[in-house]
């Protein structure tokens, strides 16, 4: 009777995984890290989502097409029910300054609100195709990458205002950094905060499946005004695998910055000093696939410390499995754990969602019955108090896109790509849009920017809590791909 049970047992959790499989695989795309905030200067601050990004419109500018009939969305009747704004005609604006840069055809455009964008590049294919692009902290420059063949990539930047397109690396830049392979090609970048200063990785391109390279492990960095070029940290300064450094991320005041490697997380000062390794160390993280695992630390409003969550190293060994978060401190103090979560397998994505101010937390959790396969989307304290299953459905079910601003709203999607908006101690409501809502991006407490489509073509939008919406552009690309900048006064 045992082995029978147990036999069941395993049957029953092949099936749970599949169902994840499904349901992840379609989802990784469009679960986002939570909004971060970066202090720029006395009188503003503005907010910067990684994505891509376009810049303001020049005397040659382009309009980019016109938004289809229909481009107000509004919320259905809550489920359960929830009394909901009046929705109005046009969405409200932030009171902010706004720029949303994207990626279409090939080239960049730039919306700054209204109705029209601009074309900001118009090169395409002649100049290579843009792939992906970044805001400055200061909302001026747009650091972009351009696919120049197969093999080859290059890093450019062009200001807001469409002016000084310039080169920053080029491909015979990255090939002097080795030379016995078929190409390098930068791997990631990103802006320095209060800074014209990028930092980028670079990874070999070789023969055969090019996916399967991993980053050379270095870091290094090229300013956007002087086009002077530098070097934090050299290849192969991790001799290993599993700690070849594959990921950073800034602080928020852009003197740190935070290495993550397969198995751990380390520091290093902005200017390349003080590397401090090891600050945490965890087990190698099986994806079961070809894709590595890199850990997605968040930084603290002040620069002080860091929070992140480490999945199990064998995420389908059960249905749930634990996953722990972790608190970093800057100044030298032990790592220490916050406590341990059980999860359901992440498939890529950030497992746990912090709120920007680190002290709500969203994840997801099977429950296993003999009646139904559950899966459940919980909102708890940091510490993994108040733990509430905010909704429980059939699988294959949610997905837990971002946290607003100021962390009392949040989205989440079903796997259809319905998309429903809850709030900390409230119920949820749905959006009324019928087509699939994806890469969903949260601008301050209220706005947040979606697009709406399939591979190909999409709609982006400008939406608010309230239940409208605003056309923003078309991207014709196979994956949305935007940035924005935000200052508030």
């Amino acid at each position: 009777m045992g082995c029978l049970s147990s036999l069941r047992f395993t049957s029953r959790i092949k099936q749970i995984i599949l169902g994840f499989v499904l349901v992840f695989t379609s989802l990784a795309c469009i679960i986002n890290q939570p909004l971060e905030s970066k202090p720029v200067g006395e009188q503003t601050t503005e907010i910067v989502v990684t994505g891509m990004l376009t810049a303001s419109p020049s005397a040659t500018s382009q309009l980019q097409n016109e938004p289809p009939a229909t481009d107000i969305a509004r919320f259905s009747t809550p489920t359960p029910p929830m009394t909901l704004p009046s929705a109005t005609q046009t969405v409200s604006q932030p009171e902010t300054a706004l720029r949303v840069a994207y990626i279409t055809s090939g080239n960049i455009s730039l919306w700054e609100g209204g109705d029209v964008s601009y074309t900001l590049t118009n090169t395409g294919q002649a100049r290579g195709n843009v792939k992906d692009v970044k805001i400055s902290s200061d909302g001026k420059v747009l650091a972009f990458i351009r696919q120049m063949d197969e093999n080859h990539n290059e890093l450019w930047a062009i200001n807001t205002d469409g002016t000084n397109e310039r080169q920053l690396v080029s491909k015979n830049d990255l090939a002097s950094l080795d030379s016995t392979v078929l190409a390098v090609a930068i791997h990631s970048f990103q802006w320095q905060p209060r800074t014209h200063v990028v930092a980028y990785n670079t990874r070999p391109v070789t023969e055969g499946v090019d996916y399967l390279a991993l980053p050379y492990g270095d870091l290094r960095t090229v300013d956007v005004d002087t086009l002077a070029q530098g070097s934090l940290l050299p290849p192969g300064e991790a001799s290993d695998f599993y700690s070849s450094p594959g990921a950073f991320y800034f602080s928020h005041d852009g003197r740190l910055i935070a290495i993550i490697s397969a198995t751990q997380i380390s520091l290093i000062n902005a200017d390349g000093s003080h590397h401090r390794p090891g600050l945490l160390i965890y087990d190698f993280v099986n994806t079961f696939s070809e894709s590595i695992y890199y850990a997605r630390p968040i930084w603290a409003a002040d620069s002080s410390y860091l929070l992140v969550a480490i999945p199990s190293a064998n995420t389908l060994s059960a249905a749930n499995t634990p996953t722990q978060l972790w608190s970093i401190p800057i100044d030298g103090t032990p790592a220490s754990l916050i406590t341990t979560l059980s999860t359901a397998p992440f498939f890529g994505g950030p497992g746990v969602s912090f709120s920007p101010n680190l002290e709500k937390i969203a994840f997801l959790s099977y429950q296993y019955n003999s009646f139904d396969d559950l899966l459940e989307l919980h909102i708890a304290n940091a510490d993994g108090s108040n733990d509430i299953a905010y909704i429980v459905g059939q699988l294959p079910t949610w997905a837990f896109t971002g946290w607003s601003l100021d962390s009392e709203w949040f989205i989440f999607e079903f796997v259809d790509g319905a998309m429903y908006l809850g709030q900390v101690g409230e119920s949820y409501r749905q959006f009324a849009e019928t087509r699939r809502v994806a890469y969903v991006s949260w601008l301050d407490e209220n706005h947040f920017i979606y697009a709406i489509g399939s591979l190909g073509e999409w709609d982006l939008y400008l939406g608010d809590v309230n239940g409208a919406s605003q056309f923003i552009g078309k991207i014709l690309e196979e994956t949305p791909a935007y940035d924005f900048w935000v200052a508030f006064q």
